[in-house]
């Protein structure tokens, strides 16, 4: 079921999604782009890879074993520190935070709760969070800023560069944190296309297929959905990431199913209200 727009073939393709994922198995935790076009364009440097421990479905612990940068290697989030220290932390929801993107800003990437373990915050230098923007083509003059939440209160901060791949941030503080962008801004996105089948003895097979910012708020925002819903819904396996434009998608099928709606508007707005089209088949 490929997602195209109303002008021609989309830059994702899928697979024929019939490999069930049941929801008891552990998913690897990879948020990190896949975009070609990205990895050409970027001469981002290489940190030292590390492996994050899993405290919760959506809260980590990485140890960093001394001074310098290091990545991680699942959520692509990298950190500079000035000596050894143990980071926690942990995905928010944007909709948790929604009352303090006003009218002109827009997420870019995830939010974050970060902590360092036992030790001051100052030991953590800077943060440089993945971005879902695809900017291999990007002509505009683009400039990214930190969305800070310190005791309910937003604060805007300035970050200290950026990449095709990541925002650089200097650390002040340490709460609730994540990369925004302003709306005035056209860009296109990482994207990823999630499908959801209903558990069921029925003829008919109905399927969710989500559209969504690749970044870990996103999804998880998504997998509560699915969760809180009367119904049982089942994952199914298919290629991880693509790349969207904010324009209207539809959706085509073979074999020929029953698509509503014809047309979903793939918008940073539309996305936070957690738009899908409804599959059927008979």
């Amino acid at each position: 079921m490929p997602v195209v727009d109303r002008c021609g073939e989309e830059d994702c393709s899928d697979s024929d999604a019939s490999a069930e994922m049941d929801e008891d198995d552990e998913e690897e935790i990879q948020i990190k782009s896949h975009c070609e076009k990205c990895k050409a364009a970027q001469q981002s440097p290489e940190y030292e890879m590390v492996t994050l421990t899993k405290i919760s479905k959506w809260s980590f612990q990485v140890q960093l074993e001394g001074e310098g940068t290091y990545e991680c290697s699942a959520t692509g989030l990298v950190f500079e520190v000035s000596e050894q220290a143990l980071v926690r932390y942990s995905v928010l929801s944007w909709s948790e935070f929604s009352e303090f993107l006003w009218d002109f800003w827009r997420p870019a990437g995830s939010v974050y709760d970060v902590d360092v373990v036992n030790k001051d915050s100052s030991v953590l230098k800077f943060i440089h969070f993945p971005h879902s923007l695809c900017l291999a083509e990007s002509e505009h003059d683009l400039s990214f800023s930190v969305l800070h939440v310190k005791e309910q209160q937003a604060v805007i901060e300035s970050t200290v560069d950026f990449t095709a791949s990541h925002v650089k941030w200097r650390v002040s503080s340490l709460s609730p944190l994540g990369p925004i962008i302003s709306c005035s801004v056209q860009v296109k996105h990482h994207g990823v296309v999630l499908v959801y089948k209903e558990r069921n003895k029925k003829p008919t097979f109905t399927f969710h297929v989500f559209l969504a910012l690749n970044n870990c708020s996103e999804i998880k925002a998504i997998e509560e959905q699915v969760l809180s819903s009367i119904k049982t819904w089942m994952k199914i396996d298919k290629p991880p990431t693509c790349r969207l434009e904010e324009k209207y998608h539809n959706l085509k099928s073979e074999p020929e199913g029953k698509i509503e709606p014809s047309n979903l508007e793939f918008t940073t707005e539309a996305v936070q209200l957690k738009g899908f089209f409804v599959v059927r088949f008979d």
